[in-house]
């Protein structure tokens, strides 16, 4: 990797049920922080999708931990 790449780490949940919680992004974070060590990456960026979006408190959460979350189906599109 060159000194100026980052990596994507991410979850995707297509349940059309529940919402992703607070408690689920700070799951992700620890899994996150644990894929970041295991693999030595030093810059990476985590990624949430949700299908059914996200509670009030989750999408605070992201954004104070600068955590990208979307519930917007076309980021699953192949771009055929």
């Amino acid at each position: 990797m060159a000194a100026d790449d980052y990596s994507i780490i991410g979850e995707v949940k297509s349940r059309d049920t529940r919402k992703f919680s607070k408690e689920e992004v700070v799951a992700f974070e620890r899994k996150f922080l644990e894929v970041k060590k295991l693999e030595n990456i030093d810059r990476a960026v985590g990624f949430i999708f949700s299908r059914s979006g996200f509670t009030k408190d989750a999408e605070e959460y992201c954004r104070k931990k600068g955590i990208a979350c979307s519930e917007d189906e076309r980021w699953l599109e192949s771009g055929k």
